[in-house]
């Protein structure tokens, strides 16, 4: 029969099964239950029976036969009894760092979003740690206290039209102490993933009633836990929400302005309207959904358990294991703290096995050793940093007397002495430590100089730093330093000597060092290089009185170099400068030029004569300057100096000038 071979009949079967009731199928048309005290429902999956016969309920959906089993299912959820015992696994697992549990109201704002952190009041429950032991045995039993407890696990989903389909989704789970009633300590889903779980050899039944009062009041819990979140969830919808509006009113102020002027009165009214349907519109879909579906619900026993957990625990270079009272309840373990008796969420062991608070101890920030409280010991905080440090990692400055921890204590790299940050200087060369009895300071800049870089002047003993002493660039000591006071820098090389080898230049009195002072060869006048001259032929020095320049290629001689005089010019001449037919080399360079000549012009101011005169050659050097003035008869030769005087002039007659060969150096001047 198709109707008895359908998903919905496999649920009604499954559903009446549980609750020990019989399906007997009397045909195609109908089927009845029957429960163990006589009663007997009928069912029908065909609508016409329904109608026919009032007394078989039509199945079918969104009938109320239908909805009524539905309900009822959903309420009682999936419904198992287990017994729960402790393993070693599932207490280790209690100390780890749990991932978040999402029962916490600023799980929506975590930027990590992967442990849990102190805002949330489950993080004791969540996550009690010993912080400096490590978690190795469970230890015996001092007592134990059985409880039987029955779970409902709900889903809970928070949204409104605003979250786009992705709200709040969180799973709670409630506990509730059948015996008492009492409502036990909130526990995160996840929490029971470790604990051995078996089906209960003995079942704990619960009535109906009772089932649906526990039920009730864990779904009151579930309410009280959620409106912290709801609001949270409200408040980050707000600023989507009211940019909505906002743009509503926008949208409707600029449409009225623009038809202001041509629409009628109720026309503008009807156009209002609108705008505020829209607005309660999306204030409509604000409203926050909250749903709550029962996911799961076990019955299950265990005990609360008294008992010592043996940890292993590290002193400096002492290991040792340590035994501590808990108390162990499913997934989670409660330990008191020795000094002020608070459950401990994070916690350390002392070395005298007191278990305490981070309020009640305090770990050494250098070697991690624990300071108890119920000891009586006492932190000392550093001066320079302000680390709380174990007086063994203290260090007293032996020049102001305060405290500071080992990371800031520095020791003189001279006699050993420990001192504080202010009392201790460093050498500015190689940073050395130093006390004030071993540091040296420089003379002029003061600074913190060591006795490896102390420079001590051989004049005057005072000692400086490397900045502020000098070495003479003659003396061959290589430790001959001196200091401003007693050191000469060379006014022409900035180079440093000694007394012993300085020496003044009698031309311009400057101060300089011996080895930069030239001496002239013929009456050992001392001369500084600007005012010495180097002779081009032999090569010595002399100075201004002693040294002749050719005024053709600037070169200087000595007085022992003979010049030839220009049978032109009447000049002399280095012998570089004047050839073989006694013509120097500015006269051999004669070029014509024309009459508009500026040059011309300005020697014709100069001299005269040269007016007479038709034709004009010109040549001159860096010193020198020649101008030939030739007509039929005569030719007439000057010569002018860089200033402008003329230092030489002459009238060459026609037979003169055959007899030195210009006409013949001219007319080859002419041709090219």
């Amino acid at each position: 029969m198709k109707a008895y071979k359908t998903t919905l009949h496999q649920f009604v079967e499954e559903f009446y099964r549980i609750k020990d009731a019989k399906l007997d199928i009397i045909d195609e048309n109908y089927f009845n239950v029957s429960f163990s005290d006589g009663r007997i429902l009928r069912y029908t999956y065909n609508p016409k029976i329904a109608n026919v016969n009032k007394e078989v309920k039509l199945l079918a959906k969104g009938t109320k036969a239908l909805n009524e089993l539905i309900e009822e299912a959903a309420v009682k959820g999936a419904y198992s009894n287990v017994d729960i015992e402790y393993t070693k696994q599932s207490v280790a697992e209690s100390f780890k760092e749990k991932k978040c549990c999402g029962l916490c109201q600023y799980s929506n704002l975590c930027e990590s979003k992967d442990t849990c952190c102190d805002f949330c009041h489950y993080y004791r429950d969540c996550n009690t740690r010993i912080i400096n032991a490590e978690f190795k045995e469970l230890g015996i039993i001092t007592q134990q206290t059985p409880i039987n407890a029955i779970c409902f696990i709900f889903k809970v989903e928070i949204n409104n039209d605003y979250s786009l389909g992705d709200g709040l989704h969180k799973r709670i789970m409630i506990n509730i102490n059948m015996d008492t009633g009492e409502v036990l300590p909130e526990l995160i889903v996840n929490g029971l993933e470790t604990l051995q779980m078996r089906e209960d050899i003995e079942p704990k039944g619960i009535s109906d009633k009772d089932y649906y009062l526990y039920y009730k009041q864990a779904r009151d819990i579930v309410q009280e836990m959620v409106i912290p979140q709801m609001e949270l969830f409200k408040h980050q919808m707000q600023e989507p929400l009211m940019e909505k509006i906002e743009a509503i009113i926008e949208k409707h102020y600029i449409e009225y302005l623009d038809t202001y002027t041509k629409t009628k009165p109720e026309e503008s009214d009807e156009m209002q309207s609108q705008a505020v349907r829209l607005c309660e519109r999306e204030l409509q879909g604000y409203a926050v959904n909250v749903t709550f579906n029962l996911e799961n619900v076990f019955i299950y026993k265990t005990n609360k358990d008294i008992r010592n957990l043996i940890f292993s625990f590290k002193n400096k270079e002492i290991s040792k294991n340590v035994e501590i009272q808990v108390e162990l309840f499913l997934h989670k373990v409660n330990i008191s703290c020795t000094h002020c008796g608070i459950e401990i969420d994070k916690g350390y062991i002392c070395s005298n096995e007191h278990v305490l608070c981070t309020k009640c101890s305090t770990k050494c920030e250098i070697c991690e050793t624990v300071l108890c409280d119920s000891c009586g010991d006492e932190g000392i905080s550093c001066s320079t940093c302000g680390s709380l440090v174990c007086p063994e990692c203290t260090v007293i400055c032996e020049k102001c007397g305060i405290e500071v921890c080992n990371d800031h204590a520095y020791s003189c790299s001279v006699c050993g002495k420990k001192l504080c940050i202010d009392c201790y200087e460093l050498c500015t060369e190689c940073a050395t430590v130093l006390c004030s009895e071993h540091v040296n300071n420089c003379e002029i800049c003061e600074v913190p100089i060591c006795e490896d870089h102390l420079y001590k002047c051989e004049v005057c003993g005072k000692g400086h730093c490397i900045e502020h002493v000098f070495k003479c660039e003659m003396c061959e000591n290589d430790k001959g330093y001196r200091c401003q006071e007693h050191i000469v820098e060379s006014s022409f090389s900035a180079k440093h000597f000694c007394g012993n080898h300085i020496g003044t230049c009698s031309i311009c009195k400057r101060v300089l060092g011996k080895n930069e002072i030239n001496l002239c060869s013929i009456c050992s006048t001392n001369m500084c290089p600007e005012h010495s001259y180097k002779s081009s032929g032999c090569g010595k020095h002399y100075c201004k009185q002693h040294i002749i320049q050719c005024e053709a290629c600037g070169k200087l001689y000595c007085s022992c170099t003979e010049f030839d005089e220009c049978i032109i010019c009447g000049q002399s001449y280095c012998e570089g400068c004047v050839n073989e037919k006694g013509i120097c080399k500015i006269c051999n360079a004669l070029k014509e030029i024309k009459s508009e000549n500026t040059i011309l012009k300005k020697a014709k101011e100069l001299d005269e004569r040269l007016n007479k005169y038709t034709r004009f050659y010109f040549s001159k050097s860096d010193n020198r300057l020649v101008i030939y003035a030739h007509k039929l008869m005569e030719d007439y030769v000057v010569v002018f100096d860089i200033n402008d005087s003329i230092i030489y002039s002459k009238r060459i007659l026609i037979n003169e000038r055959l007899k030195l060969s210009v006409s013949k150096l001219l007319s080859k001047k002419e041709e090219e």
